[in-house]
């Protein structure tokens, strides 16, 4: 595989609707509410531990995560009393772009666009995805339920066939046409044989560079 582009679905994210009356009443500014939510997201080192040979670094990853968290967060005193985010905003669980969402059966899904790579052969990719599919369904929970949504391969397939076909037709009609001119069943196995050999053979050389 080439690449593996992710659609349908967003990271998870704390959403913030400000309130423009809130603001004015509470005497609080747009940058009070950017500096606030940027300092509660600050890791700083929290110090080290080290002993004769080694020295570690401490950090602690002190992000909101949730917008209960975000909620409670003091962003400006008022007359000496605190205003939280709560008190100016709407703050909700959200993902960081709402727009984007994916659907299959009218269900919500998670779409995984897999390319393959330009000197890799397309049919061989497709096979190798399909028989990893029951071992990635094991190591997912039971209610996620992998399929594949289009496949390109059909058509490609199918066209293979068509030629597999046609050449099987036209070293038949050969053969027929040199024994219906000829009347020879000697000067026919010539070309019975010959064709069927050449063929095998241009197609055989092209194996080793997987043309």
């Amino acid at each position: 595989m080439g690449d593996v582009d992710v659609g349908g679905s967003s990271l998870p994210a704390v959403r913030v609707g400000l309130n423009p009356q809130a603001l004015f009443n509470q005497g609080v500014s747009l940058d009070d509410v950017r500096s606030a939510i940027s300092n509660a997201n600050v890791r700083k080192p929290q110090g080290s531990v080290e002993d004769d040979s080694h020295r570690w670094q401490i950090q602690t990853n002190d992000e909101l995560k949730t917008a209960a968290e975000y909620q409670p967060l003091i962003i400006h005193y008022n007359n000496g009393a605190a205003v939280r985010l709560s008190d100016v905003a709407s703050v909700t669980d959200s993902v960081q772009d709402v727009r984007n969402a994916g659907m299959t059966n009218a269900k919500p899904a998670i779409l995984l666009m897999i390319r393959k790579l330009p000197e890799a052969n397309i049919i061989e990719t497709v096979n190798s995805i399909r028989a990893r599919l029951p071992e990635l369904q094991e190591t997912i929970p039971a209610a996620i339920d992998l399929q594949i949504a289009q496949d390109r391969s059909p058509t490609i397939r199918a066209s293979l066939e068509e030629v597999e076909q046609s050449l099987i037709i036209s070293v038949a009609l050969v053969i027929l046409v040199v024994f219906l001119f000829l009347r020879s069943g000697r000067a026919t196995l010539i070309p019975a044989v010959a064709v069927p050999v050449s063929l095998i053979g241009t197609f055989a050389a092209h194996v080793p560079v997987r043309f």
